[in-house]
């Protein structure tokens, strides 16, 4: 039923901005952009079909989805939409520290709105945080190479093209980062928001004014709260070799 219900979504989508692009509200650009995003979104429900179209779940086996994600994220919601922000675990060994557990994704803003929103957090939602990153990876990427400039032997230079942003895009949505750790939310979070944050820092080297230095710390910061210390050092050493 999930699955029906974003392929609906989809079309519906796909449908109204068909509309908007032939009344000219919609730019041409955008228009096409869109469709290409929604590509993304057909490629990212088509990868999942398991846990859209049957009674599947992620990953197989379990993995720290369940154990450890799931149950540190229940902690979190119960005490966040209480309007306390959990500063300590009681639950595990004599008691340890929870809001500064970098882990722990509570200041995460989507976790936050996760948690404010369902009255009750369920596995099935936090499988859908999952498919959700690799969707955000896919979209971050295309955003990343359009802004880049296409290689051209002769002419002028142009941005790149929608097919090899497009196929950039899936290539990094679909690598064994995202394949094989399905069940490492945070780690996926985290590696998610690398394309953007390159996006703002090619963009803050290449404007004047600090608007996208401001874009891009901001990026950066809600990569150091999606959980994961290892990946956001990544993404910093990759912005300092770039």
């Amino acid at each position: 039923m999930p699955g029906l219900m974003a392929l609906a979504l989809w079309g519906t989508a796909s449908a109204f901005l068909w509309w908007l692009h032939r009344r000219g509200t919609l730019h041409r650009d955008l228009y096409r952009d869109t469709l290409a995003v929604g590509v993304l979104t057909l490629l990212t429900v088509g990868f999942f079909w398991p846990l859209f179209f049957t009674k599947s779940w992620i990953p197989k086996g379990g993995g720290d989805l369940a154990s450890f994600i799931y149950p540190i994220y229940v902690f979190a919601a119960r005490w966040i939409r209480r309007g306390i922000v959990p500063l300590w675990n009681p639950h595990l060994y004599l008691g340890m520290p929870f809001a500064a557990d970098n882990q722990s994704g509570v200041f995460y803003p989507i976790n936050l709105l996760l948690f404010l929103l369902l009255p009750r957090l369920t596995y099935r939602a936090v499988e859908m945080l999952a498919v959700l990153h690799v969707w955000l990876a896919g979209s971050f990427t295309y955003a990343l190479l359009r802004d880049l400039p296409a290689v051209r032997v002769r002419g002028p230079s142009r941005r790149m093209g929608r097919l090899p942003a497009l196929l950039g895009a899936t290539a990094y949505m679909f690598c064994d980062l995202y394949v094989i750790h399905p069940g490492n939310l945070n780690i996926i979070a985290t590696a998610a928001w690398l394309p953007l944050a390159l996006l703002c820092f090619r963009r803050a080297m290449a404007a004047r004014g600090w608007a996208w230095v401001a874009w891009g710390g901001i990026v950066l910061g809600v990569a150091a709260l999606a959980g994961h210390a290892q990946m956001f050092l990544y993404i910093v050493l990759c912005i300092i070799l770039y």
